[in-house]
């Protein structure tokens, strides 16, 4: 009886490892998943201030319509965006991550439409 006791106890922990390694492979999936994030604006807008990749923020002026778009594997990256305008007229502002809309905001009288900071775990 306590052979067959302690082969059952072996046998569970054999199986408890077995499965332990066919689990762990799928747990980091993401990690090495690649994001295209995608600002776009359009509308009166004259300038626009966002993150890049580097999680630098960056403001540029532009002409609408406008977009940047980038890639990273990194989930924390820093993802906003911010538009406005000197003169009247609407401002509207976009995000997109993988192509899905995430992120957009409108504001008239050339005032500045903002979206927030928010991670591109955020969105998963």
């Amino acid at each position: 009886m306590k052979k067959q006791a302690s082969f059952l106890i072996k046998l569970a922990g054999l199986l408890f490892i077995a499965c332990s390694f066919l689990l762990i492979p799928g747990c980091d999936k993401d990690d090495s998943k690649n994001y295209t994030v995608k600002y776009e604006v359009t509308g009166s807008a004259t300038f626009a201030s966002y993150f890049t990749p580097s999680g630098e923020q960056s403001q540029s002026s532009i002409s609408t319509p406008w977009s940047y778009s980038f890639s990273t594997s990194d989930r924390s990256q820093n993802i906003s965006l911010r538009a406005g305008s000197t003169s009247s007229g609407t401002v509207y502002v976009k995000v997109y991550l993988n192509g899905n809309l995430v992120l957009s905001d409108s504001e008239s009288n050339g005032l500045t439409a903002i979206t927030g900071t928010y991670r591109i775990s955020d969105f998963l």
